[in-house]
């Protein structure tokens, strides 16, 4: 199983629960499919947790960038990008989640 496919089986699983967010783990794998690289935002949350930037989500798609990375989207990858979106916007603390690191999704 890719990690696509667990992403998948994550969000069904909270849809099916009736549960409006991912988890940490299923955030940083959506995040890292998209990062650009050290010294970004999407970079520091992928790596670390942390939500530096109020554009962050904007940066990971690529909005406003002609054809974006969203609009170009799988259906799953925009339902996956959807959900990251509600969990940047309604993560209370913004800064590094300790043991970040060693979080990954899994079925």
């Amino acid at each position: 199983m890719n990690d696509e496919e667990a992403v998948d089986i994550h969000i069904d699983a909270r849809e099916a629960a009736d549960d409006g967010e991912i988890s940490d783990a299923c955030a940083r794998v959506i995040a890292s499919w998209y990062s650009e690289g050290e010294g970004t935002a999407g970079y520091e949350f992928a790596s670390t947790g942390a939500i530096t930037s109020a554009t962050l989500y904007r940066e990971l798609t690529r909005m406003g960038s002609g054809r974006s990375l969203y609009e170009r989207a799988s259906p799953n990858r925009k339902r996956a990008l959807d959900w990251l979106g509600t969990y940047l916007a309604n993560r209370a603390d913004k800064g590094p989640v300790l043991g970040w690191s060693n979080i990954w999704i899994r079925p």
